[in-house]
């Protein structure tokens, strides 16, 4: 019997503005105003059972979003969610709640962190899209956006074998309906990939905890099939970072670099070519002392083959 949450739930005072009764959904928000009466009863809602669970298990919680995406309208999507635009809302109403977390299935993985971590509290990925980009997208998540945490649609699933090819084709028919990116649900070889992703950043966690948050530390991924590369700004070099091509069954363009002094780097990632440029506005000319091929065990570095 939900009753009595109902009513706890639409006894509680609407936004100061309305709640003394001169003004209406109508005058605050225009043509939002059916979405944001949803999003603040619905947080509402979730603010009293979350200030409830909380008295029993003081822990963080969190909501994650289902996005809005093409055609965005209400009702096309479940309208009300902690969509970015929703997000102020929601922090009004449901007070208890430490994060809002976006499932980004969408190929503009940037645009969705800036969106969310724009909102000054932390950044949370609960779901990510399965195919190949995701096991690249750990690294801007966490080196640009500085996520607390990483994770993939049914990661307990990503070591075992390809999903039934029958089963596969009736979830694309939902997902069609849905406007959801099939591609997004298409697990094929993810795992052995994303296994090397999360294995690499357990082994430098110590060098990315020291960096994190600071200006020595920068993410980069590539933002669209038409992107070529990009060029980071180092303090005495400049870094040309050029997307290689792949097949869509590998990860994507990306990676990070984290500037332990200011003659050297270090640099994470896959799919990308790199080369090292004298700054600009500058007569300098540039010669690469020493190049090591290793790992890292511990966040210890150890050395393989010396390249240079």
């Amino acid at each position: 019997d939900y009753s009595p949450l109902a009513e706890t739930v639409y006894q509680k005072p609407v936004p100061e503005a309305l709640a003394a009764g001169d003004v209406s959904w109508e005058a605050l928000y225009g043509e939002d105003a059916p979405e944001m009466f949803m999003a603040w009863h619905y947080a509402s809602a979730v603010e009293t059972i979350a200030s409830a669970g909380k008295q029993v298990y003081p822990l963080p919680m969190y909501v994650n979003a289902w996005l809005n995406q093409f055609p965005d309208r209400a009702g096309n999507y479940p309208s009300g969610g902690p969509i970015a635009r929703n997000v102020p809302v929601w922090k009004k109403a449901a007070l208890h709640i430490d994060a809002f977390a976006p499932d980004i299935y969408l190929s503009d993985f940037d645009r969705v962190c800036e969106e969310y971590a724009g909102h000054g509290g932390p950044l949370l990925i609960p779901e990510a899209r399965r195919d190949a980009v995701t096991a690249s997208n750990v690294f801007p998540a966490f080196a640009t956006h500085h996520s607390l945490g990483f994770s993939p649609f049914g990661i307990e699933d990503f070591r075992a074998r390809i999903e039934d090819e029958e089963e596969r084709q009736e979830d694309k028919e939902v997902l069609e309906q849905l406007q959801i990116d099939m591609l997004g649900f298409v697990c094929n070889g993810t795992g052995k990939y994303l296994a090397r992703s999360y294995e690499l950043m357990e082994s430098i966690q110590d060098l990315y905890f020291q960096y994190r948050g600071t200006d020595d530390m920068q993410g980069f991924s590539q933002k669209s099939e038409h992107d070529r590369g990009t060029i980071l700004r180092l303090k005495n070099c400049e870094l040309e970072l050029t997307w290689k091509k792949h097949p869509l069954s590998e990860p994507g363009c990306a990676g990070m670099v984290i500037e332990d002094t200011d003659h050297s780097f270090w640099i994470f990632g896959c799919n990308t070519g790199v080369r090292l440029l004298p700054p600009r506005g500058t007569k300098k000319s540039l010669t690469l002392l020493n190049m090591e091929e290793g790992h890292f065990e511990n966040s210890k570095w150890i050395k393989g083959r010396v390249l240079n």
